[in-house]
């Protein structure tokens, strides 16, 4: 991931950045004069870090993007989990100034739990997208600890899963995070993926080298709800067989029965018909000029199964679906008939000044799924607050029988 120096200089107080420098023994051709305003401190900073040679500039660009992406709501939320006294690491980082300052401060202070925030932050991430799958296990007692034995056990039999014919324990391992704020367990699988060979300068001579990527796999498991999420490329298959996996290493089950949990956090059916206001409405301060409703999937089983697609013209702001009453009004002959299970909105912004065209954001939602997470940071956060506002976004997930909707989005997903 990309990092900008000049970001995490000028979001860093410089009491914490020489806190930094002298931590890693960083020192710099012009020393900097920590006694100067901070727009100094950080221009000079700034300077002297890109003018660092390749050697000692490649390694304190490392730790800034590791820091970047931490730097985050995600990431920060990710940091108090990550913590054994949830309360008190809230309370401390509150009273500092961002979140750079709250991720390189735990950088600093405590790496460990700055890396396991990270291992965390990986799970979080995926969970927001289609990667994962929620279910319930069905045991008499609730699992409270995870050995590192049976951890590695659950490795090796993900790594069969996810690796052809694989047979080298030595080359995958099963790393056991508590997730202290909401009481789960975590375990981040790593797998060493078939030998790539890549090209790289050495000594002014071109050579290969054979590296091996580690695949990363997860599971979630909730000792107080007996639910396990499930954080795996490879489709629904893979997911089950990790979720046998699990109950066969780590419960000491076979066969192990488990019941699909569908957690709806998006009210999408809200858009089934025209939406009326406050639905779609904003704040003069964001710059929208309209949002609406591009593109809806339904789906039905009759006469037989299958999809449909509305999709409203790409700059045609005012385009209207919604005049099809046959399917989007309630009285209309054909609107108790299809499920609605997918929903894209395009928030269209006021040219800048000067500009002829304002830029539009694009927004995927599912009942239990979006692609909030691909937006820039300020964006999701706005268009995230505008879906509470609205009554889309659920704050509160909670467990439900599947329904006819939602077996029709895991069809057509």
């Amino acid at each position: 991931m990309a990092v900008s120096i000049r970001t995490v200089v000028s979001h860093v107080p410089k009491p914490m950045w020489k806190t930094y420098c002298e931590h890693h023994n960083i020192s710099f051709a012009e020393p900097i004069d920590w006694e100067q305003e901070d727009k100094a401190v950080a221009s000079a900073l700034e300077d002297a870090i890109n003018a660092l040679p390749q050697a000692e500039y490649e390694p304190i660009h490392a730790h800034l993007e590791r820091i970047n992406v931490v730097a985050s709501e995600r990431g920060i939320k990710a940091l108090i989990n990550a913590s054994d006294t949830p309360d008190e690491m809230t309370a401390k980082l509150e009273a500092m100034e961002n979140s750079h300052h709250r991720a390189m401060a735990i950088f600093i202070e405590n790496e460990t739990l700055f890396k396991t925030a990270e291992e965390l932050l990986f799970v979080d991430f995926k969970v927001e997208g289609r990667s994962w799958q929620h279910y319930s296990i069905k045991m008499e007692d609730a699992l409270e600890t995870i050995t590192e034995e049976d951890a590695n056990e659950f490795a090796f039999e993900v790594a069969k899963i996810i690796r052809h014919n694989f047979d080298n324990r030595d080359e995958c391992c099963g790393e056991v995070y508590k997730r202290y704020s909401d009481g789960t367990r975590q375990i981040s699988v790593y797998v060493n993926d078939l030998p790539n060979s890549n090209i790289q300068v050495e000594k002014k001579k071109l050579q290969r080298v054979s590296t091996k990527k580690a695949i990363v796999a997860a599971v979630v498991y909730d000792p107080q709800t007996k639910q396990l999420c499930t954080v795996v490329d490879g489709g629904k298959e893979n997911h089950d067989q990790v979720r046998q996996a699990f109950a066969k290493a780590i419960l000491k089950q076979e066969a192990t029965e488990f019941t699909a949990s569908e957690p709806v956090r998006f009210a999408i059916d809200k858009f089934k018909s025209r939406p009326v206001a406050p639905l779609l409405q904003t704040k003069p301060e964001h710059n929208i000029e309209v949002v609406r409703v591009r593109k809806l999937d339904l789906s039905t089983n009759t006469p037989f199964k299958h999809i449909l697609t509305v999709d409203a013209m790409a700059n045609g702001k005012d385009s209207d679906m919604y005049a099809l009453r046959t399917f989007f009004d309630e009285s209309g002959a054909l609107y108790s008939k299809y499920n609605l299970f997918h929903v894209v909105l395009s928030f269209h912004f006021h040219p800048k000044a000067g500009g002829k065209r304002g830029h539009v954001i694009h927004l995927s939602l599912k009942k239990n799924g979006s692609d909030l997470k691909h937006l820039k940071e300020d964006d999701r956060q706005m268009i995230e607050g505008y879906l509470k506002q609205w009554g889309i976004l659920e704050d509160v997930v909670t467990e439900q029988a599947e329904t006819p909707e939602a077996a029709a989005e895991k069809e057509y997903a």
